[in-house]
């Protein structure tokens, strides 16, 4: 078992890392220098900062914590997650590797998404996805995609993505990556 206690971070430095085992996280779980797989539960009553390099966590997040993804950082959930997730500036990307159930979905919200930010949904089959966006409100709203085959998330947003809003066009397309 790994913890990070309150007012402690851990950070990835020194070439890729994996962490085997469950994680119990109420200070700062983070990547700056190099990427950071963890093969185990998340128990995040802190945060989970992607800055500039991946965090991907394999298995289940619980808690109260928060987690953010800045500066080209990519942050993927590979199993069920709540959590608030904000992006910060640069490129950034959020991928959820599944949602072919209703109790192994990420449930989270986010916030501070633009233009330039990314949301990699593995599960998914591009050719037959659809979108609906529904932001009758300049502080919440939804995006809900749907294959049409057994996969189907809403996203919960937190901000302004109205059709004021200069970032509001969500669009379904292949990843180029």
């Amino acid at each position: 078992k790994v913890s990070v206690f309150k007012g402690s971070f851990f950070d990835s430095v020194g070439g890729d890392n994996t962490i085997t085992a469950t994680v119990t996280n109420a200070g700062r779980l983070g990547v700056e220098g190099d990427n950071l797989t963890v093969v185990g539960t998340v128990n995040n009553s802190g945060l989970l900062d992607a800055d500039g390099h991946a965090l991907d966590l394999t298995k289940a997040v619980t808690g109260s914590g928060t987690a953010t993804v800045e500066n080209n950082g990519t942050l993927e959930f590979g199993a069920a997650a709540s959590t608030k997730v904000t992006f910060g500036a640069g490129g950034d990307t959020l991928v959820l590797d599944t949602s072919t159930s209703t109790f192994n979905k990420f449930t989270g919200t986010i916030s501070g998404f633009d233009a330039d930010d990314h949301i990699q949904l593995l599960a998914f089959n591009s050719a037959t996805e659809s979108v609906s966006q529904k932001f009758t409100s300049t502080t919440s709203g939804t995006v809900t995609v749907s294959d049409g085959v057994n996969h189907s998330i809403t996203l919960n947003f937190v901000g302004d993505y109205t059709a004021s809003a200069p970032h509001n066009n969500f669009v379904v397309q292949d990843d180029v990556n």
